[in-house]
């Protein structure tokens, strides 16, 4: 019984129309996705933890076609906020130990612009790969601790805590992988894997999301 129901599947996939897509390659499409996104914060965090991960993100997501397989994609992403947190021991003159902590409030703002090739043509499904630039401007709110030494008359606050706001701009390589299904002619479902490298990898985002062809 298995088998039969295998294999009328099979049969209908065989004998599905060949027009799962509006024929012809579309001028272009436009899709929004929720995202994780997990990056490197190696520059602020000085532990073995130094990997911000799963962050939720909204991305908008263009495209331009210059052939039926050829495809120019911009995507517009913000992130959700993380919070990093360093804890630093300072070794004092006279044999005495201070303690402070910052915890870095981060988030990303992304901007990507690449080229894809799309494989397959006119077909329910279709894998693309690609590559470009990628550039993300992180804010960062950092709250810093009183810095406090331990001692054994008890604790003394050496400097109080402060607050300060920052900006990091990053520019990196990346390379991404994706698939758009069709649900019907014009509307699709998409997925999409991109990694922003430099000397290594930077950010990591899997995305999913729906979008139309126009």
């Amino acid at each position: 019984m298995q088998t039969r129901w295998v294999l009328m599947v099979a049969a209908l996939l065989a004998s599905a129309p060949a027009t799962a897509q509006t024929p012809g390659a579309p001028r272009g499409d436009a899709s929004v996705s929720l995202g994780w996104l997990h990056s490197d914060v190696s520059a602020l965090s000085r532990g073995e933890d130094n990997w911000a991960l799963g962050r939720l993100t909204l991305a908008g997501q263009a495209g331009f076609y210059w052939t039926e397989h050829l495809k120019t994609e911009v995507v517009a992403e913000r992130s959700d906020h993380e919070d990093v947190f360093i804890g630093e021991s300072i070794l004092l003159p006279a044999g005495r130990t201070a303690w402070r902590s910052t915890q870095h409030d981060i988030q990303d703002t992304r901007l990507s612009i690449g080229q894809f090739y799309q494989f397959g043509r006119n077909t329910w499904a279709h894998v693309s790969v690609g590559a470009g630039v990628s550039v993300t401007w992180r804010d960062i709110t950092s709250e810093t601790s009183p810095l406090i030494v331990y001692d054994r008359s008890g604790q003394q606050q050496l400097e109080p805590g402060s607050t300060r706001t920052s900006a990091d701009t990053r520019t990196n390589a990346f390379a991404a992988l994706a698939l758009k299904a069709y649900l019907t002619p014009r509307a699709f479902f998409r997925s999409d894997l991109q990694t922003d490298f430099r000397s290594s990898i930077d950010n990591l985002a899997v995305r999913v999301g729906f979008g139309m062809d126009f």
